[in-house]
């Protein structure tokens, strides 16, 4: 489960870093972040909490894996993006 964890949010970092498009959902924790002047792993946690809590509420099973992913994964995709920007980093222009 941590191995995954960690693969799904290096695999997220990898499509958001280039800044070529995101999925809706992933969208909204950015949108936030911009919007309230927060930091994103912030606003990532807040936007998985709420999707735990709907679905929760509508009758899902809430694990410790549903959990751990809604409370890393905001941090992690943080943590790999600032790993990215050192790696790659983007001309001033772009």
């Amino acid at each position: 489960m941590l191995a995954a964890l960690v693969l799904l949010s290096l695999a997220v970092a990898l499509y958001m870093y280039p800044a070529l498009g995101v999925s809706p959902y992933d969208s909204l924790a950015i949108i936030l972040s911009s919007r309230l002047n927060a930091d994103f792993k912030w606003c990532r946690i807040a936007t998985d909490m709420v999707a735990v809590a709907i679905g929760f509420f509508t009758g899902s099973v809430v694990g410790v894996s549903t959990a751990a992913s809604a409370f890393c994964m905001g941090p992690l995709i943080k943590a790999f993006t600032r790993c990215l920007q050192r790696a790659f980093p983007r001309s001033r222009g772009a």
